[in-house]
């Protein structure tokens, strides 16, 4: 697959109080063909205080919103493994500190309902062991889980304060 920006740049987004600004960007994924795969997107979400948080989310829209794929860097809060252990997913930890991977393959196991919008994103996750820490590297990590090129062409994002590029 290959990704191109479906916005023109970095989208500013701050919260209610704007105490914490979050930039996105939405990118639309073709096949090797150059097709556009409808309702298919990669979204990236990186605070804009550094980009030491950030996720990368591959979504498919239709009538509803899957999220089929997820990473979670730089997080702060423990994730549970708890509902995806109950459900008779095996080889996850109970808990899961600092950057993680929603993994499409770990999450398949649990039935459609796992990757379903409405129920946050998908339930089981992995540590990310040697998280990367830079833009590049991390959208390096991205591309080789959810087999999309182009990703190392996405400018990183126009963060103010530390620069991680």
């Amino acid at each position: 697959m290959f990704a191109w920006p479906l916005t023109e740049d970095w989208t500013d987004v701050r919260a209610t109080l704007e105490l914490f600004a979050t930039l996105k960007l939405h990118l639309a994924l073709a096949d090797d063909s150059g097709v556009s795969i409808g309702g298919l997107s990669l979204m990236l979400e990186f605070d804009a205080l550094g980009g030491r948080q950030g996720a990368a989310v591959l979504r498919f829209c239709d009538q509803s919103n899957w999220h089929l794929g997820r990473f979670d860097f730089g997080e702060e809060e423990t994730h549970s493994n708890r509902r995806a252990i109950s459900q008779g997913c095996s080889g996850v930890p109970a808990l899961v500190r600092g950057s993680h991977c929603h993994q499409f393959g770990l999450n398949e196991r649990l039935g459609a309902d796992a990757f379903r919008a409405t129920t946050g994103c998908p339930p089981a996750a992995i540590p990310i062991v040697d998280d990367p820490p830079s833009f590049r590297q991390r959208m390096r990590l991205v591309s080789a889980e959810f087999n999309i090129e182009g990703l190392d062409d996405i400018p990183p994002p126009p963060f103010q304060g530390d620069l991680l590029r």
